[in-house]
């Protein structure tokens, strides 16, 4: 994975979102934020979509995800 500017992780947690380092994630942000800090917004990613699980539930999870 790439690098993330401190810039888009800074921005990621004033806006009030939940920044993940290891996933490249800001989660609890809204699609104008999440483009605003050159992320990609995707409404309905899966809740286990880090885990391992053979088990899942259908649910989504609101990312912003950071190239």
């Amino acid at each position: 994975m790439s690098d993330v500017p401190d810039d888009t992780t800074s921005s990621c947690q004033k806006s009030g979102g939940q920044w993940s380092e290891e996933f490249k994630e800001c989660l609890g942000i809204d699609v104008t934020t999440c483009q605003n800090i050159g992320g990609t917004f995707n409404e309905c990613a899966s809740a286990c979509r880090h885990t391992k699980q053979e088990i899942c539930t259908l649910q989504c999870v609101q990312v912003c995800e950071i190239q």
